[in-house]
């Protein structure tokens, strides 16, 4: 409506009958203004009161629960593992071994016998020592025997795989064992500097040997075990863990493995022969 002020006045009314009513009474009297209806005023809904960020209903995410960290296990001794022992790599053919020479003690003895190794040399015997490598005529050669030492001077390799241990268990100190043992790594790279020296450590006994041998059981072949490890460190040798290859989950040489406690029978050769294999 257009006032005489010139003001336009915009009544809004749901009762559409009356403000037509009211209208055309002003324009038809526009001295007196005519009586309009009362607005209809409708309540707006009440909002819930709004409440402390503390107190908000909304649903929060269940809080998640970190699963704890599980606690170390203690150091066992009958336990084989050493962080620079040989990893697994794919497996090679018996060709990998035409080029080396194998040294050791009856244990070696076994794995080249049963298994039949194609290699250069075997200089593998009973109660073979580091000692006695350079002591016992053990070697057969058409010019009479020889010990071990002088027989490797006469090879040509470019691998030797050494395994010695189980005979010096007896001896009163595992240090002299030790510095015998690397006369012998002394000697192989004399022969040949460039050859690659793996330095297998002595698998364990069988639990009814080692409980009924303590002093040349399971404690004392970790102990060198663990030495020779270390040896392996300092003389860039390759090592490996024969120990862990053949023990079961409990670090015993398993019963069925070997026929006296401490020899592997010719299954578990044949299981360390595919060790080499796959540790290079």
């Amino acid at each position: 409506i257009l006032t005489e002020n010139g003001f336009i006045v915009l009544i809004v009314s749901a009762d559409r009958d009356r403000i037509a009513s009211a209208v055309r009474e002003y324009l038809a009297h526009p001295e007196t203004l005519p009586e309009l209806p009362e607005p209809i005023v409708q309540a707006a809904p009440e909002l819930p009161p709004a409440s402390d960020p503390e107190e908000s209903s909304i649903t929060e995410p269940p809080a998640i629960e970190e699963t704890p960290e599980p606690e170390p296990t203690a150091s066992l001794d009958h336990v084989y593992a050493y962080e620079n022992e040989l990893p697994e790599r794919p497996f090679v053919g018996d060709e990998f071994f035409a080029d080396a020479v194998f040294i050791g003690d009856s244990r070696m003895n076994g794995l080249v016998r049963y298994t039949e190794t194609p290699c250069v040399a075997a200089y593998a015997y009973t109660s073979l020592t580091v000692s006695s490598v350079f002591t016992k005529e053990l070697v057969e050669t058409k010019k009479g025997n020889m010990t071990v030492a002088d027989a490797l001077k006469y090879k040509d390799f470019s691998k030797c795989y050494l395994m010695f241990g189980l005979n010096e268990l007896g001896w009163p100190s595992a240090q002299t064992f030790i510095e015998r043992y690397i006369k012998v790594i002394d000697l192989v790279r004399s022969v040949n500097p460039d050859a690659d020296i793996y330095l297998m450590n002595i698998y364990p006994a069988t639990q009814t040997y080692d409980e009924n041998h303590p002093e040349r059981g399971n404690k004392p072949i970790k102990k060198r075990n663990d030495m020779l490890a270390e040896l392996a460190k300092q003389y860039d040798l390759k090592l490996v863990n024969a120990a862990a290859a053949l023990c079961d989950e409990n670090g015993y040489l398993p019963s069925d493995a070997s026929s006296d406690g401490i020899h592997a029978n010719r299954d578990t050769c044949y299981k360390l022969y595919n060790y080499l294999h796959a540790h290079y």
